[in-house]
């Protein structure tokens, strides 16, 4: 019995312990957010949020005067034909009735949620002014018969609950209202210690109320503000992923489209070819064939990714053989198109550090647009040298001798799926992707792209690569042509 006894003792003491110590954990995780809160410095936007949720209150609360208001009114004009009634009370009820008409019409306009913060708290303080005086008047004219401090203080307290003013304005609401309510109470010599003493009970509640209130607004102000910026990202995001399946897609066309065409030709005469030339076609089929599945990898790699950029993966290049490499991928189509194209470069060695992939891509479209936009018999020059500019370490030029740009192309250059005056001029496609790309691409690079170009005479595209490019956890896209 007496070891039963000493279990359930035991037991009742370990739950009281835990729940004191739980409710100090609760109460001091409380207090440090309560002060985390007080301590922000929540702008603008804040204060108009909150007077916008006031404003929307108070449209309710008048409406539902306007209602209930009337049976009241009609019982102070039926006692005061009997002789019951002060006149004083339909003084008051037909200015407060002909106010609330007014003012229900003010907050009904379509127009307010447009106004400017101060016209806002203009508003708001006096309409909740006008709610907080008519209930101390009342107060004060039923004071002689009715000792009772009961609609005053409801009047008070409504105030604080359903108007969580964001700034000191309730303040001198309070202010107003007690004044009245304290210089009546001298004036008529009041000296009962009860009715004195429990508005000031009723103000701290007033006080509590309000700090509630305020902190309620403010943490739901910030969770909105990060649910809005979570929206926002994922809305980037998506938007991201969109530009990049739409990129990594139109970039699968010049791979495949040389593929196809080096398989062509070896198919139509391939005894004729020596195995040198085979050699060198193949590698080129090889090579066409890694760009595509590199392109195959990234658009794998961004749909299981979930919002995690693709990172890039920075090395030392040499330009010159990127360059290289570049115009020999498009050997084939050049040379069906009839169109030149010259290289040049700058010794010493160009040297960047870099991403490989994005650079050989900015490369690929602006190659493939120069050759795509120039017509047949044409020349495009491509040149590389070091940078001169601060911080600049390589600049890569692309010269064609197309149709150029307008003026009105420059406003959209670098838009997405932009159509430009310029037409391809041997039929082939042309999506509106590629100078998009190029310039998603060299921002995520840090580096800048430049153009010169006379309406009929050419253009001429110049990149200046950075000596590294910027740290950021932005994602970067792929690229192709015009």
């Amino acid at each position: 019995m007496r070891a039963s006894f000493r279990a359930i003792v035991n037991f009742l003491r370990g739950t009281v312990r835990r729940s004191v110590r739980g409710s100090r954990r609760f109460g001091l995780r409380q207090y440090r957010k309560a002060r985390r809160l007080s301590s922000r410095r929540l702008g603008l936007d804040f204060a108009r949020r909150a007077y916008l949720e006031i404003l929307i209150v108070l449209r309710y609360v008048y409406l539902t005067l306007l209602v209930v208001f009337i049976p009241f009114a009609a019982w102070d004009v039926r006692a005061f034909l009997r002789g019951d009634s002060q006149i004083a009370m339909l003084y008051f009820n037909a200015a407060f009735y002909a106010a609330a008409l007014v003012v229900t019409a003010v907050l009904h306009s379509g127009r307010l949620h447009r106004w400017r913060l101060a016209r806002l708290r203009l508003i708001c303080t006096v309409c909740v002014v006008l709610l907080s005086l008519s209930g101390s008047v009342v107060t004060l004219i039923l004071f002689e018969n009715t000792p009772d401090l009961s609609l005053f203080s409801a009047t008070i307290l409504s105030v604080a609950i359903m108007f969580r003013f964001p700034d000191g304005t309730r303040y001198w609401i309070y202010a107003l209202n007690y004044g009245l309510l304290y210089g009546w109470f001298f004036f008529k010599g009041v000296d009962n210690p009860i009715l004195i003493q429990n508005p000031m009970f009723v103000l701290l509640l007033t006080m509590l109320f309000d700090r509630v209130g305020y902190l309620i607004l403010a943490n739901n102000y910030l969770k909105t503000r990060r649910i809005e910026d979570l929206n926002r990202r994922l809305l980037r995001e998506d938007l991201n992923k969109s530009d990049m399946i739409s990129i990594a897609v139109h970039d699968l066309k010049s791979p495949l489209s040389g593929i196809m065409s080096m398989s062509r030709l070896l198919r139509s005469d391939l005894d004729g070819f020596p195995d040198a030339e085979k050699r060198e076609i193949l590698d080129d089929v090889e090579h066409s064939s890694q760009q595509a599945m590199d392109r195959i990898d990234d658009l794998v790699n961004l749909l299981s990714s979930e919002i995690g950029p693709l990172r890039m993966r920075v090395e030392t290049l040499d330009m010159v053989d990127q360059l290289h490499a570049a115009v020999q991928a498009h050997n084939y189509r050049s040379s069906q198109k009839g169109v030149r194209v010259y290289t040049r470069m700058e010794r010493p060695p160009l040297a960047l550090r870099s991403d490989r992939t994005a650079v050989g891509r900015i490369l690929d479209n602006l190659i493939s647009n120069a050759i795509k936009f120039s017509p047949p018999g044409a020349t495009v020059f491509v040149s590389g040298r070091p940078g001169r500019d601060a911080g600049e370490a390589v600049r890569v030029e692309i010269r064609d001798e197309g149709p150029g740009f307008t003026a009105a192309d420059r406003g959209r250059l670098f838009a997405r799926y932009a159509r430009l005056s310029a037409k391809p001029t041997a039929g082939e496609s042309s999506t509106g992707v590629g100078l998009y790309s190029v310039y998603r691409l060299a921002r995520q690079l840090g580096a800048k792209v430049m153009l010169e170009t006379t309406p009929g005479r050419g253009a001429c595209f110049s990149v200046a690569f950075p000596e590294a490019p910027p740290e950021s956890e932005e994602a970067w896209s792929a690229g192709a042509g015009r």
